[in-house]
């Protein structure tokens, strides 16, 4: 037996990958996942057609870069059935840009030892870009957009119609401006030990609070419109809200 002894520092590296999906109708039938060192590009125009309770794991960066004229839709292929979430996980998704994209009619997911309890579901990502997209009609998880350890920026995106939270921001850190919120099952926007700017943001219809900030968080709120919300806004445990 002629046995060659290779250290694992000399065996290759997988090359980087982009990973294209659409224009046009693009049907996910088995969950999808992203290396680190990937990139998933979404062309303008593509309707992701997402099975029952399938997910795409992103641990490399996710550009989604619709149009106006030409949106990105994920929903369901099965009209009665959620698919699984949308996951940002980890430093390399550092980058993602979500643009013109449309999200409606997942619920959650786990992998890699982590339970995802977003339909769109960002974790540990030091910099990720959502705009002029739109979140609805989660079914099941606890949030529509759940952002954990991560620094996001939201811009004129709109979340309606949600099963719980529509936001939840866990240590978490960014910007939430000109953003519209409409009927969730509880909180418009639940921040955790956040420290976030939310400007020129209407909040209509929380089931609970328009939006609760608790363990700690330190967000800055300014220019932001209430209406028939339970509670606009509630501030506990130590959190400092300007």
């Amino acid at each position: 037996h002629n046995m060659e002894i290779v250290h694992p520092w000399d065996l290759d590296k997988k090359a980087p990958q982009t990973i294209h999906l659409g224009p046009g109708e693009v049907y996910v039938r088995e969950d999808m996942f992203i290396g680190p060192e990937d990139t998933l590009m979404v062309a303008e125009g593509t309707d992701i057609m997402m099975f029952p309770g399938v997910s795409i794991f992103c641990k490399g960066k996710a550009i989604l870069s619709g149009k106006k004229d030409k949106p990105i839709n994920l929903r369901r292929s099965d009209p009665d059935h959620g698919w699984g979430a949308f996951v940002l996980q980890g430093k390399d998704t550092s980058g993602s840009v979500l643009k013109y994209t449309n999200f409606t009619g997942g619920t959650l997911d786990s992998a890699f030892n982590i339970n995802y309890s977003g339909m769109v579901s960002i974790h540990w990502c030091p910099s990720a870009v959502i705009e002029n997209c739109e979140f609805s009609e989660n079914t099941i998880s606890d949030d529509c957009l759940h952002v954990v350890h991560s620094n996001i920026t939201i811009r004129n995106s709109s979340f309606y119609n949600t099963n719980a939270d529509s936001i939840d921001l866990d240590y978490a850190e960014g910007t939430i401006q000109s953003c519209i919120f409409e009927n969730s099952g509880n909180d418009l926007l639940d921040l955790m030990t956040s420290d976030v700017f939310v400007s020129n943001c209407s909040f209509t219809g929380a089931s609970d609070k328009g939006i609760s900030i608790g363990e700690k968080a330190s967000p800055v709120i300014s220019n932001c419109k209430f209406t028939g919300c339970k509670i606009a806004i509630e501030s506990k445990d130590e959190s400092t809200p300007i």
